[in-house]
Parts: structure tokens; C-alpha cells; sequence
């Protein structure tokens, strides 16, 4: 795994030098306000924590210690908190909102809740015609404006995404900026996946289409990459081992060493958190897949690694959640055994990271489940 590890860095420091243009540089020109100034200039890619953070070894491979409360992520949460519309440049913002709204005078402002899917700012906007859109917005740097700018990069890169409508994006000084149009109003997010659920086949059918027409004959160039971002999340998966029951433990172990990251590298564009609170559905409409701040490209199988642990959490038994993977999804009949199983459990520790040391939660009972289930003897 160590070896792998540091494939996986120095290739990603080759494309890094090689490249030209990387996905924090993407400027799309098209859908920039006309006379507004943008700077897209080279950033560091979004990791999940500073890369100052101290490694050291644990089970022999380098790891971040957990982090302390005054991390950079910690940090950024609370800066969210506080970030408001008056903090933003000046009237060319929102002018750009004006026009690109195509609703009149703004009218209302009231601020929703930020999380670390992207957005140090997420404000619902009312305009006189009665539409209303969403405005998120971080200042560069940081991991809330890096992720900013990759859901940018997601939105506008070439391919279509079935996002929330697109208004505009651009950065003015020092904010990365995303309008989207508001569609709570028909929509609604955390779709149930428990079996019977009247939402579960709008989820399935309309993930099954955008997995039909994601996938690139190659990767565009200086694109972010699942691999690499798979690195931290491996990383921190491990941190996490020392705090397990050894029973767990030696589950969670041997399914780490089954992580290949040549794997999951490919030409498919991944959304990186599919999960119930980025899935919006409503009867007769096609779904919405929210939050693009982790979009990257790999193999589709690896998308639906997140997904699946929400069904197994949501009370599908592990064999009938992979028969349902099976046959909703070609992409999940060809992915290679213990790569899926190194990814559920790299990706189920590196939430319950994220969770900041609470006890272990459904989701994590639901991920050992699933690897306990896949580590049987067949």
C-alpha cells in the first residue's frame, strides 16, 4: 500500500508539471459576466486537510493524525458562518445577479445552511418576477474556495450534469461564484432508499442516465483525478483504525489492502458524494444531483460506492443491495471485487473522520456490514 501511495503522489506531481492547464485554472469565458474582472490562477488542488498537517506511521503506512479543533477545516466552517452578502466585492456582483437571474430587482436574501460540500456562503435570493436562485460563494484559498472552483470546473467544462440549472459562474477578486436556479420548490433532497420507497426508482432511473452519458473516450486535460483524490481519503481511513474495536479492526484491515488505485482510474466524470442529501427528486421530473465540489474522473463503478453504503444503511441486506447495483447498473457487473471493497471501506472510515470522533453511526455499522459481507469466504 505504501508503494502505492507514493505511485499515486508522484504520478500526480508529473501531470501537475506536464500540464498546462489545470481544472482550478478553467475559465469559461461563455458564461462570464461581460467587463467583470476573473482570476483563475494556479491554486492547489482540494485535499481533506492542510497539507501541513503531521504524518506520521500507523499498521506501517503514512498517515495524518486526526485532526485537532483549531484545523484549517475547522476554521473554515466557522468563516462560513460569518460570510454574507455585504462581505462580497461590490455592485458588479450584483449586477452579474441582475443579469444573469433574468428575475428583476432582487428582492430578498435569506442564508442557508453551509456545509463542507463547497460554498463558505449559500444564500437563497427572491427577485420581483417571483423566481429565486441560489448564490454560493468562498474566497480563494482555503478548502471552501478550492472547492468552489471544482464545482465551477464540473459545471462548465464541457460536459452536461444534471445540476440544479446553471445562471452563472465567475470569480470577481477574491470570490469564486456559482448561481444556480432554486428548485426546492418542486424538489425535494434525501430521497428514502429503503426498499418499497416511491422515490427509490426516480433515484435509480435517473442515476442509471447520467452514468449512460458521462463517459468521455478520454480525459480532458489537466482534469482532476479520482485516484488522486482517493490518496487522503485512504489516508485518513487508516487514522481512524486505532479507535476501532479489534474485532472491527481486522475487518476494516483486510479490506483496506484490497484499495487499487489503478482501478479506479478512468474516463467516466464522477460526482464523487452520491448520497441522499445531493439527490432532488419529484414526480414526473428528471432527478437533480446537487453539490459538485468532489467531481473528478474515474471509474463509474466507484461513484456508487457512497450509494450503496446508504442502501445498506437504509435496511437493504448487503447481497440484495448488490443484486439491485447489479441490475440497475452495467458499470457495478464489471467492477473488480476487492477494489470495491477497498473503496467501501476507505470511504466509510474517511466519513466516520469526518464525523469528528462521535460513536460509531449507522453509516459506519452499514459499511463493515457490506465488507464483512464481500470478505466471506465465496
Amino acid at each position: 500500500m505504501t508503494i502505492r501511495l507514493i505511485t499515486v503522489l508522484r504520478a500526480g506531481l508529473t501531470r501537475l508539471r506536464r500540464s498546462t492547464t489545470r481544472w482550478w485554472e478553467w475559465c469559461p469565458p461563455e458564461i462570464t459576466a461581460a467587463g467583470m474582472a476573473d482570476f483563475w490562477l494556479p491554486a492547489q488542488p482540494a485535499t481533506a486537510t492542510s497539507p501541513d498537517a503531521p504524518i506520521e506511521e500507523r499498521h506501517g503506512h503514512p498517515v495524518r493524525r486526526i485532526p485537532p479543533p483549531e484545523d484549517p477545516m475547522t476554521q473554515t466552517t466557522e468563516e462560513a458562518a460569518r460570510l454574507s452578502l455585504k462581505d462580497l466585492p461590490d455592485d458588479r456582483i450584483f449586477d452579474a445577479i441582475t443579469l444573469h437571474s433574468g428575475g428583476g430587482e432582487l428582492l430578498r436574501v435569506e442564508y442557508m445552511p453551509v456545509s463542507l460540500d463547497g460554498g463558505a456562503l449559500v444564500a437563497r435570493l427572491e427577485f420581483s418576477d417571483g423566481s429565486r436562485a441560489v448564490l454560493k460563494a468562498a474566497r480563494r484559498g482555503g478548502r471552501a474556495g478550492e472547492q468552489m472552483q471544482r464545482e465551477i470546473w464540473a459545471r462548465t467544462h464541457g460536459i452536461s450534469v444534471p445540476g440544479p440549472p446553471l445562471l452563472w459562474a465567475g470569480t470577481v477578486d477574491q470570490f469564486h461564484m456559482l448561481l444556480t436556479r432554486y428548485v426546492n420548490d418542486f424538489y425535494r433532497n434525501s430521497p428514502s432508499l429503503t426498499s418499497g420507497s416511491p422515490d427509490l426508482p426516480a433515484v435509480l432511473d435517473g442515476l442509471a442516465a447520467f452514468e449512460n452519458r458521462r463517459t468521455a473516450d478520454s480525459v480532458p486535460g489537466g482534469a482532476p483525478l479520482f485516484e488522486e483524490d482517493l490518496v487522503p481519503v485512504v489516508q485518513d481511513a487508516y487514522s481512524v483504525l486505532d479507535t476501532l474495536p479489534d474485532l472491527d479492526r481486522d475487518v476494516w484491515m483486510s479490506a483496506l489492502h484490497r484499495v487499487d488505485f489503478h482501478a479506479v482510474a478512468g474516463t467516466t466524470l464522477l460526482h464523487g458524494a452520491l448520497v441522499p442529501r445531493h439527490l432532488l427528486v419529484a414526480p414526473g421530473n428528471p432527478l437533480v444531483i446537487a453539490d459538485w465540489a468532489g467531481a473528478a474522473y474515474g471509474r463509474a463503478w466507484a461513484d456508487l460506492v457512497p450509494f450503496g453504503v446508504h442502501l445498506v444503511c437504509a435496511g437493504w441486506l448487503p447481497d440484495a443491495a448488490e443484486e439491485l447495483l447489479q441490475r440497475t447498473f452495467p458499470c457495478w457487473r464489471q467492477a473488480p471485487h476487492g477494489a470495491v471493497t477497498g473503496l467501501i471501506a476507505a470511504w466509510t472510515l474517511h466519513q466516520a473522520l469526518l464525523a469528528s470522533h462521535t460513536p460509531p453511526t449507522a453509516l459506519q455499522s452499514a459499511g463493515l456490514a457490506w465488507v464483512s459481507h464481500r470478505l466471506r469466504p465465496v
